[in-house]
């Protein structure tokens, strides 16, 4: 769902998937018609007075992400950025490598602030001396924002419940950071000098949720049982948890939200050089990927 509960058994279930050779992919994203127009504060959206420009492009490129051709085939990311375009409906970096030209997601690229809003990648760029298409450029200065531009998803937030918001963040286990464009009523009941939250971290089961019988069994189950062991819930509900999850990478609109982002975990990437390496070794490693050192993840730190 919305929110993060029994991570360690989804990690452990995509490390799994990964190790099998098992890849997601899909075609281009697409949301529903929203019911009322974004509500993203301002101080999300307008330009910082400076940007860190000190790391070259290809820097700031994360792994796992690929750029795409004109006609929607996925390629490594190449060649150097041209300009910072609308491309099938989303902000882009297009890139020029000899006479082709590719595209890349802003998602693609290293956030100077965690969690802000994917626009700032844009400023960041253009600070960084790479130009912005006239039409992007008229479309930010624009009195109203350009809320299209960026990757929306729906996702239900509790059960029967859905939201909207833009992706800030991809993470390294195909899940997202995403800032609602309302804030959920649930929210609104924060007491006076308690911060309500701002983000909500999506994983697969959010997108699938709605149509999924066994999505709604495992949830009706696992709200049945106390708070604490709803967290590390047992073994049986453990073992539904992971299949639930195992469907949900499979869901269209999951496969065609990676696709638009040009993400794709590829374990070669992590897993080069530790071909003698212990099945434990591996999956150490695919964790480390996934978690971080120092990071909090899951409510677990890594070490």
């Amino acid at each position: 769902m919305g929110k993060p509960r029994g991570g360690r058994y989804l990690l452990l279930a995509l490390v799994l998937l990964a190790l099998l050779g098992v890849a997601v992919s899909g075609c281009r994203s697409l949301v529903g018609a929203r019911a009322s127009p974004p509500e993203v504060s301002p101080s999300l959206l307008q330009p910082r007075p400076a940007y860190d420009t000190s790391q070259p492009f290809r820097a700031l490129v994360k792994p796992h992400f690929y750029a795409r051709t004109e006609d929607g085939q996925w390629r490594s990311v190449q060649g150097e950025p041209e300009a910072v375009v609308v491309h099938q409906g989303q902000a882009m970096v297009r890139l020029r490598n000899g006479t082709t030209s590719l595209y890349l997601s802003l998602l693609a690229l290293d956030s100077e602030e965690w969690g802000e809003h994917p626009v700032h990648k844009i400023y960041r760029l253009q600070a960084m001396g790479i130009p912005l298409d006239p039409a992007l450029a008229q479309r930010l200065r624009s009195p109203s924002f350009p809320h299209d531009l960026f990757l929306t998803i729906r996702f239900a937030y509790l059960p029967g419940k859905e939201t909207l918001g833009v992706i800030s963040e991809v993470f390294p286990d195909g899940t997202f950071l995403v800032i609602p464009y309302h804030v959920p009523p649930e929210w609104r009941r924060f007491g006076s000098g308690v911060a309500a939250p701002t983000h909500f971290h999506v994983d697969p089961r959010a997108l699938s949720t709605r149509t999924s019988r066994l999505a709604r069994e495992f949830e009706k189950e696992i709200l049945a049982l106390p708070f604490d062991e709803q967290r590390y819930p047992p073994a049986p509900l453990a073992r539904k948890e992971c299949q639930v999850y195992r469907e949900a990478l499979q869901d269209k609109d999951y496969q065609r939200l990676l696709w638009a982002v040009g993400y794709r975990f590829t374990p070669a990437q992590v897993l080069t050089g530790k071909e003698g390496a212990s099945f434990a070794e591996r999956v150490g490693a695919l964790l480390w990927e996934g978690a971080g050192k120092g990071k909090q993840y899951f409510g677990m730190e890594g070490e």
